[in-house]
């Protein structure tokens, strides 16, 4: 079964929000955040399991009272059980007057690894903690495949509204220049070897397992680059092994300074550009990025999910020289980075 027939096979009959979700919401958000109480609105804390305590503690830690978002990694075990966490999701969303941002299948990891074995990436926002501390605990209650056993939850400080306009006009305006790098044909161009693509250094960029992978697939398929990126505190541009000589078109200047975010947005203003031109877009982002689920303790400083037209657009990118021009910048800035090649589910191409 395809992944399109999956989504409208698991459609809520009824996506009206009931009135009373939302006074239960609300009435259950102070117990969520009684100082000092960890009952949940139950009389024993043994009944409650550590792992939604874990997660309540580490919403609670955050220092933000305006709109939040989580990002679920969410391992599944076939069709029956995407049904029975999608609709659930869903119901729970309205009820919580959360939205679903974006959620799309995840086809490989490229770069990092961890995160292989996951099966489709959520992403929902809500208008504040209360009301996500909320939607988590009624995922605990309605559906036990929906727990954070199963998942890998990260709590994200969405970017403002007025940023995302700015990022989202800017690719538009771009793309209307056109331009972009040609896609990669396969029939035409004889691929190169890995060697010759000069991604970077070798730990922000993917394997040659991990490339060759994303070349044997579906090259006109629609593809979001799911972006987790941890930056250095200080820039660290390392000295060029050998032919120092610049790329045409690249500056002479001396990047030694700042920080390692500030390094990472040169390389970010030469990619939007290329994005742009080929037609790409930003889907969503976000900063502060906490995982809340029990598991290895990791922040995320930035996530973003770059859409593009077709994998072939996104080879063609890579291996375009404009496109290298940034490479080093990028690679001075980033102390960690995953990302993961995912597809749209349906409604969110």
């Amino acid at each position: 079964m395809r992944w399109d027939d999956r989504q409208r096979n698991c459609e809520p009959k009824n996506r009206n929000v009931n009135p009373s979700d939302l006074r239960e919401s609300k009435r259950l958000a102070p117990k969520i955040f009684q100082k000092g109480s960890l009952t949940m609105g139950c009389e024993n804390k043994s009944t409650l399991e550590p792992r939604f305590v874990h997660a309540r503690e580490q919403l609670m830690r955050i220092d933000h009272r305006g709109r939040v978002a989580l990002l679920d990694l969410v391992k599944t075990a076939g069709d029956e059980t995407h049904c029975a966490f999608s609709d659930p999701m869903k119901r729970i969303l309205h009820s919580c007057q959360g939205r679903l941002a974006w959620a799309g299948s995840m086809d490989q990891q490229l770069i990092g690894t961890g995160s292989e074995d996951v099966d489709s990436v959520w992403i929902s926002e809500f208008p504040n903690r209360e009301a996500c501390a909320t939607a988590l605990e009624k995922r605990y209650e309605s559906a036990p495949e929906m727990r954070v056993r199963d998942i890998q939850s990260y709590v994200v400080t969405p970017w403002p509204s007025p940023i995302r306009w700015i990022a989202r006009t800017t690719f538009r305006f771009r793309g209307l220049l056109g331009g972009g790098p040609p896609p990669y044909d396969p029939s035409n161009e004889p691929p190169p070897s890995f060697t010759e693509l000069e991604m970077g250094a070798q730990e922000f960029g993917p394997t040659p397992e991990q490339y060759q992978a994303l070349e044997r697939g579906s090259l006109e398929t629609r593809v979001v680059m799911v972006n987790f990126l941890d930056f250095r505190d200080h820039a660290n541009y390392r000295e060029p092994e050998s032919n120092p000589q610049p790329r045409p078109h690249q500056s002479t200047k001396a990047h030694t300074h700042g920080s390692g975010s500030r390094a990472y947005g040169r390389y970010s203003a030469n990619t939007i550009k290329l994005v742009g031109r080929l037609g790409g877009r930003l889907r969503w982002a976000g900063f502060r990025a906490r995982r809340i689920s029990e598991g290895t303790e990791q922040a995320w400083r930035q996530i973003a999910l770059m859409e593009y037209p077709s994998r072939a657009h996104f080879l063609g990118m890579v291996r375009d020289e404009a496109y290298k021009v940034g490479i080093r910048h990028r690679d001075a800035g980033l102390s960690r980075t995953e990302l993961l090649a995912c597809t749209s589910h349906v409604g969110f191409e």
